[in-house]
């Protein structure tokens, strides 16, 4: 296998409580990892959680920013940016 996928036999064999598992593993620059390029295209937090309500079914402004915990100038901007 090539890519990400070519140590899978290292992970799969990793076993809690051996930190030194992970010693042999080459070292990833923060651009290559995945949940660096998830968060690099949604941007940020409160676009997160735009995301998270718009998957759970959300389609109400108000229902936006009261399960999002975000007020309504960050919850338009971001709203906004995912139109885009």
């Amino acid at each position: 296998m090539l890519g990400p996928l070519a140590d899978l036999p290292r992970w799969l064999t990793f076993r809690v409580g051996r930190p030194s598992a992970l010693a042999g593993l080459p070292r990833r620059q923060p651009t290559e990892c995945s949940i660096a390029k998830a968060m690099e295209a949604i941007g940020t937090r409160s676009a997160m959680l735009i995301v998270r309500e718009a998957r759970y079914g959300t389609t109400r402004f108000d229902d936006f920013t009261s399960r999002g915990g975000i007020n309504d100038t960050v919850a338009a901007a971001r709203l906004k940016q995912t139109r885009s």
